[in-house]
């Protein structure tokens, strides 16, 4: 064959993939458009624009660049991770940027709130974050921490490489393809389908507790007590209530009163199973030895320390929507930790109650 047949041949085959790829993207968008946007870069989550920048030595999100921490006012400070942060969402649907609306509309003298939250953090991080705060010249009056239920890690997060099933993703290729991947290749539709299909297949989905390993409950293994990790499921929360009184010794120590804020998963407000892509990796709550919630609750007490759990408000909400015939997610596409802004308005409304309730009873006391 010629040169100019293998070139016609060649722009054939060219035009026949680029023609497949488009009909495969259309599909998948019109299929799936709950995976339209799932962006990620230095400034954007789920597609959403977000600024952060360096505020006294530490990555704070601020509403705009130019923004500035009103410290003339006592501090709400927030600490937390990327719920905490805002991922996905304007910074005006944080949960804790609404509660600080709330009490600007109806105290006399509101709080300025700032949250040193961050992806992946942890309450190690928190108690770090929370000790460089304090020895800085400034009122703070509330610190709030917001507990996620993948928060008990029985290892440093640099160490995750050592544990088998987590070997890939504690590597730094590993970590650099993934960045690449959520912000580059999530511009497609179908791409981003693939991957999350490609991610379920790669997991064991059956089996026993013991057969499945890590798989079982994922990111919980150790909050709920995975029965494979029972042992350093109970090592991770002797460590985790040493640092939740450490925080509370800071807290203390600077006259602030202390809130722990309790961040439902998706199968604590969604009952019936009306979320698209619910529990996708078959995560298993029988394999659990553990109540975390409970268990918070009398690490809390034990310490003296306050529990906000939105829970139940953010539950009626959202069945009293789904009555209504007005079903809304209350977290985003196959993600178990997020709030929706929807969801954050409940959220918002129960830690302003809460913080404002201890407020007076504290004063009171005084």
């Amino acid at each position: 064959m010629s040169k100019i047949g293998l070139a016609k041949l060649a722009a054939i085959n060219l035009s026949v993939l680029g023609l497949l790829a488009v009909a495969l993207e259309i599909g998948a968008r019109l299929a799936f458009p709950e995976f339209i946007g799932h962006i990620h870069s230095a400034n954007r989550t789920l597609g959403v624009e977000y600024s952060q920048r360096l505020w006294n030595g530490m990555l704070v999100r601020f509403p705009s660049a130019d923004s500035k921490v009103d410290l003339t006012k006592k501090l709400s400070v927030v600490l937390g991770d990327s719920i905490s942060n805002g991922y996905g969402t304007p910074y005006e649907d944080i949960f804790w940027v609404k509660a600080g609306r709330l009490e600007t509309l109806t105290q006399s003298e509101p709080h300025s709130w700032l949250a040193l939250a961050g992806y992946g953090n942890n309450l190690a991080d928190s108690v770090a974050a929370l000790d460089k705060i304090t020895k800085m010249n400034m009122r703070i009056g509330r610190v709030i921490y917001q507990f996620n239920f993948n928060d008990l890690l029985p290892y440093a997060r640099s160490d995750l490489q050592n544990i088998p099933s987590a070997s890939m993703a504690g590597t730094n290729w590993f970590r650099t393809l993934t960045l690449w991947r959520y912000e580059y290749l999530n511009h497609s539709t179908f791409l981003r389908i693939s991957q999350h299909y490609g991610g379920i297949l790669a997991r064991k989905r059956s089996g026993t507790c013991d057969e499945r390993g890590m798989d079982a409950l994922g990111p919980y293994t150790w909050t709920f007590g995975s029965r494979p990790f029972k042992t350093e499921a109970e090592a991770a929360w002797i460590d985790f209530e040493t640092r939740l009184g450490q925080v509370k010794e800071l807290a203390d120590r600077i006259g602030a009163n202390f809130v722990v804020f309790i961040s439902p998963l998706v199968f604590d407000v969604d009952k019936t199973g009306r979320h698209p892509h619910l529990n996708h990796t078959a995560l298993d709550f029988g394999c659990a030895t553990i109540e975390p919630r409970a268990r918070l609750v009398e690490i809390s007490r034990r310490l003296g320390i306050e529990t906000v759990d939105p829970t139940i408000s953010m539950r009626t909400g959202f069945e009293s929507r789904i009555r209504e015939g007005n079903f809304q997610p209350f977290f985003f596409t196959a993600d178990e930790n997020h709030f929706t802004p929807i969801a954050a308005n409940y959220a918002g409304e129960a830690l302003f109650n809460a913080v404002v309730a201890l407020d007076q009873r504290l004063t009171k006391t005084k």
